[in-house]
């Protein structure tokens, strides 16, 4: 006997909870249209935000090809090589000292190919003058890090 109103009870919380997911999801959809414009920022500008936010990890990725690139050009050795060395917890200087070639000169090199890079997209269009000056300000520390140590998921323990 029991059973008839807990059925009601459940039948109603579930209406109860879908509704409240339909308008929250409604809100929701609403808030992210690019075609909406709020009183915050124009209807375009929150559009190129929602899309840059899916390039940084490419960007950041490119960065990486781009410094191995110039690293291994300076060392003298493939890529191939210097991807090798660092997965086997060595690092990019220090594989640079083994073949007789400065860590500095390295972190110069990644530094320049970096520098190159960038400006190349201001050519482009792809990236604007004030956002390149800002990139620019990080390439040297980027550098330095690239050059200077392993990457944790590559740093063995013990």
């Amino acid at each position: 006997m029991n059973q008839i109103p807990m059925k009601k009870f459940l039948a109603t919380v579930t209406a109860a909870g879908l509704l409240t997911l339909g308008a929250a999801g409604t809100a929701f959809a609403a808030e992210n249209d690019p075609g909406t414009a709020s009183s915050d920022q124009p209807a375009g500008q929150e559009q190129n935000q929602t899309q840059n936010k899916g390039t940084h990890r490419g960007a950041r990725r490119e960065a990486i090809k781009v410094a191995a690139a110039a690293a291994a050009s300076t060392i003298g050795v493939e890529v191939t090589e210097l991807k090798d060395a660092v997965k086997g917890g060595q690092t990019v200087g220090a594989l640079a000292e083994s073949e007789g070639i400065s860590a500095d000169s390295v972190v110069e090199a990644v530094v320049q190919a970096l520098n190159d890079r960038i400006a190349q997209a201001v050519t482009d269009g792809k990236v604007d003058e004030a956002r390149a000056a800002k990139v620019k300000e990080r390439v040297p520390a980027f550098a330095q890090r690239f050059v200077n140590t392993v990457p944790r998921r590559f740093q063995t323990s013990g």
